[in-house]
């Protein structure tokens, strides 16, 4: 795994959250489920996130810088660790207060293509007690436990288990998936 802090800046995280905040007003976001296709479902007990998916093609002006930047990480992961990283799909998301994401692998059960994933930060202020941390299990049996700070972003493999703890407060991130064809 790596941690980026200040990947993006306030700015850049003050833009997103602004379009994320309107896509909730507009009711644009939609409760998230677990599985792909004819297996996805809403399990309330599992995770209580909502999401946009995003359209690398044609996606918000607030959205270019992320995936420029994603874009440039694809093309070292592929040159330093030999991936094949062909494309990255992305959601935005919120997590209300008293939301979480219990533990799990972000590799679908039947046939995922996703290898490497990544959670960039949009809240512009955040403190401990307000929750909402991603832990990840490494695989020497630690964990390594990522406040959600604004502009920080998180690279991680996709098979490693990992859990969003409960929220306090609002939390706001784009997840991605860097996938191989």
């Amino acid at each position: 795994f790596a941690i980026i802090s200040n990947f993006f800046s306030r700015q850049e995280v003050i833009d997103v959250q602004s379009h994320l905040i309107a896509l909730q007003e507009a009711l644009q976001l939609k409760r998230a489920g677990i599985g792909k296709g004819s297996d996805l479902k809403v399990v309330n007990e599992q995770r209580g996130d909502y999401i946009f998916w995003l359209d690398t093609a044609e996606n918000h002006q607030a959205l270019k810088p992320y995936f420029r930047k994603m874009e440039r990480i694809r093309l070292e992961l592929n040159r330093s660790f030999y991936f094949g990283l062909s494309y990255i799909e992305a959601h935005l998301a919120l997590y209300p207060k008293g939301a979480f994401y219990k533990k799990h692998s972000d590799r679908h059960q039947h046939g995922s293509k996703r290898v490497v994933s990544a959670v960039l930060y949009l809240n512009t202020t955040w403190e401990s007690c307000d929750g909402g941390e991603l832990v990840l299990d490494l695989e020497n049996g630690t964990s390594e436990k990522v406040i959600p700070e604004a502009g920080k972003l998180i690279i991680f493999l996709s098979h490693l288990m990992h859990e969003v703890h409960v929220t306090h407060r609002d939390r706001m991130s784009i997840t991605g998936w860097f996938l191989q064809r």
